[in-house]
């Protein structure tokens, strides 16, 4: 089965928003997220509905573990 749902994206650090995004596809993103979460790594999004907005992409840091 094929869902896809939009809502308000943001993205908040210490009450400080860092990033918002309107109508983004949330259950791609958690999908994505919840992939990742096994494989760790480089997190890459990229989606169909948002070909012409944004892509996310999150690279670990080194000196952190």
């Amino acid at each position: 089965m094929l869902v896809h749902v939009e809502a308000d994206l943001a993205v908040v650090e210490y009450g400080r928003q860092l990033y918002a995004e309107v109508l983004s596809p949330v259950v791609e993103l958690v999908a994505a997220l919840r992939e990742w979460q096994r494989k760790r790594g480089v997190f890459e999004f990229e989606s169909m509905s948002l070909a012409d907005r944004w892509a996310v992409r999150v690279l670990p840091m080194g000196g952190g573990d």
